[in-house]
C-alpha cells in the first residue's frame, strides 16, 4: 500500500493552491483529499487485522507446542535434568518468535509479489502505437489544414 498518490496530488494542489481558488474549488479538494486518505487508511486496517489475527494464530500454535514440550519434559524427568529441561524449553520459547518472524516475512513476500504480477502482466500488453499519426500529416491541432 502505496501512499505516493497522496503525496502527489497534494503536492499539485499545494503548487495549484492559486488556480484552486480562483475557481473556487476548494471543498472538492479537500474531500477528494480526505475520501483517498480513507481509502488508504481502510487498506492499510484491513491489513494490520489480517497480520494482528495471523500473530495470534502462530502464538497458539506456539503455545500448544510449548506445552507438549514441557509435558514431554515432565514425563521424561527421570532421565532429564532440570538444566537439560530448561533449556528444551528455552528453546522451544524462542522457536515460536523465529516462527512468527519467517510466518510473517513470507506473508509480506507473497503481498509484495502481486506487485511483480503486475508488472509481468503489463509486459505482455501491445504497445500504443506512433505519437503521430501518418494519415494525419499536414493537419494542425484545430483540425485546419496547414
Amino acid at each position: 500500500m502505496n501512499k505516493s498518490p497522496i503525496f502527489t496530488k497534494f503536492g499539485e494542489t499545494v503548487q495549484g493552491t492559486s488556480t484552486i481558488r480562483a475557481f473556487g474549488q476548494q471543498s472538492r479538494f479537500a474531500s477528494e483529499n480526505a475520501a483517498s486518505v480513507s481509502r488508504h487508511l481502510t487498506c492499510c486496517y484491513v491489513n494490520e487485522i489480517a497480520v494482528r489475527w495471523l500473530t495470534v494464530r502462530i502464538m497458539y500454535c506456539g503455545s500448544l507446542i510449548i506445552l507438549l514440550t514441557a509435558c514431554f519434559a515432565v514425563y521424561n524427568s527421570t532421565s532429564l535434568t532440570a538444566s537439560v529441561a530448561a533449556l528444551i524449553i528455552t528453546y522451544t520459547a524462542s522457536m515460536l518468535d523465529e516462527m512468527n518472524w519467517t510466518v510473517r516475512m513470507t506473508s509480506e513476500l507473497e503481498a509484495d509479489s502481486v506487485a511483480i504480477e503486475r508488472l509481468r502482466e503489463y509486459e505482455c500488453l501491445e504497445g500504443e502505437g506512433e505519437w503521430f499519426a501518418k494519415d494525419m500529416e499536414g493537419v494542425s491541432y484545430t483540425g485546419n489544414l496547414t
